[in-house]
């Protein structure tokens, strides 16, 4: 299977789901048998004539029996809704009851995975799959697999397009190293102005653009912390303007921002990393290219913009129009 021909889905096994139906109805049966104790020596049952006992046993049972019913639909449901699509450029989680929610994946955002199975899942061809992913050290995992042997092709494939991609990953000495380019910006800070020497958002949002250009072209790299020569700065200035003053208050702020101006549905395809260069921190934005258009949300309109060699431009309506054809 090579990269072209790469799309599979991923399914929780039926025995799954008999499982979970096992758990509810060992639940309300211990329900019940309490219920139906407390009932039996109420004080109240005693008093009562044998039509009035009739009938509260039967509304028992009939209000257990509605909630065991939902409840049984709920689980059902959940394990239907469930899936993992893979196909050559990203892995889709959806799950869900009462909201269907989809997770994206890059594959690019994934470093490695493992596949476990007892002695029992193996003679029930069922297993879990654990994807390692570059943010933080995340996992992700997936359990009792249905038909684990009849995707090992395809996770077999992903395994050697993962380490492609690894190998093809510069690093953040590379990336500096070569200067700005096509797939390189480099920014001082998110929000602090070297100029006014105070905060400024449009600095943000100007970080912003380049990342909406990005995600509507190739994707690419933003470095932040980095003058235009390269000379590192670091993000202390930036720090200071934060609750938190460290990159876990960096990051804060700019995912509240990403949000206001993007979107939160693109923020999967941009991932903050932190490194140390000469004692100070700088901050690499990894962007992939986006599956839809995006759009930089300011002044109450809707920007489109693409990057063009090693700046990003806008694009007027007919462009944007006749972009957005041929490119996705």
């Amino acid at each position: 299977m090579n990269k072209s021909d790469l799309s599979f889905s991923i399914k929780k096994s039926i025995l799954s789901l008999i499982g979970n139906l096992v758990v509810v109805d060992v639940f309300f049966l211990v329900i019940f048998s309490v219920i139906s104790i407390f009932l039996e020596n109420s004080q109240v049952r005693l008093s009562l004539d044998t039509d009035s006992i009739l009938f509260i046993d039967i509304a028992t049972t009939l209000v257990v029996s509605l909630f065991q019913t939902f409840l049984i639909l709920v689980v059902a449901y959940k394990w239907h809704s469930e899936e993992i699509k893979i196909n050559k450029t990203e892995i889709v989680y959806t799950h869900g009851f009462w909201k269907i929610y989809t997770e994206i994946i890059p594959l690019t955002e994934i470093v490695d995975f493992s596949i476990s199975k007892n002695v029992l899942q193996e003679l029930l061809n069922i297993g879990r799959v654990t994807f390692f992913l570059r943010e933080k050290n995340r996992r992700f995992s997936f359990n009792n697999i249905d038909k684990l042997s009849d995707s090992m092709n395809g996770l077999i494939a992903i395994k050697s397009l993962i380490k492609k991609d690894t190998n093809k990953t510069p690093t953040i000495e590379k990336l500096i190293g070569a200067g700005e380019n096509e797939m390189v910006e480099f920014k001082s800070s998110i929000y602090y102005d070297y100029t006014t020497k105070q905060p400024n958002k449009l600095l943000t949002e100007t970080i912003m653009k380049s990342i909406v250009g990005f995600l509507n072209s190739q994707g690419g790299n933003l470095i932040v912390g980095i003058d235009d020569a390269g000379k590192v700065l670091g993000l202390k200035n930036d720090y200071e303007n934060f609750r938190r003053k460290n990159p876990d208050g960096y990051e804060q702020f700019f995912n509240n921002m990403f949000i206001q101006m993007v979107g939160v549905e693109f923020r999967t395809y941009v991932k903050l990393n932190f490194h140390k260069i000469d004692g100070q921190d700088i901050c690499l934005i990894r962007i992939l290219p986006s599956n839809i258009p995006s759009f930089l949300k300011r002044n109450g309109t809707d920007e489109f913009f693409v990057r063009t060699g090693n700046s990003t431009n806008p694009l007027k309506a007919r462009e944007m129009y006749n972009y957005i054809t041929l490119h996705w």
